[in-house]
């Protein structure tokens, strides 16, 4: 029987209240989307999210001011890849 999966979409999650929100929400167990322009540091945040709380995490390092690259993030979150 498959369990259902809470997710939290994070953006700006490399940094700041992002990045804080990241960890709230990975700590109550949701699984997380993470987006932000910066994406070294966003990887480090999935990682320690993922380790540090044993969550699943998705991290899309796109610039959502750029409107041709949101497509890409709602296509992901739609049919994430596992």
């Amino acid at each position: 029987m498959a369990t259902k999966q809470t997710w939290a979409l994070i953006t700006g999650a490399s940094s700041g209240i992002g990045k804080a929100v990241a960890f709230a929400f990975g700590g109550k167990g949701y699984t997380l989307f993470l987006t932000s322009w910066d994406d070294q540091p966003l990887q480090q945040v999935a990682v320690h999210c993922h380790q540090q709380f044993n969550v699943d995490t998705r991290a899309s390092g796109d610039d959502l001011t750029r409107l041709a690259l949101v497509d890409g993030v709602i296509g992901a979150l739609i049919d994430p890849p596992m």
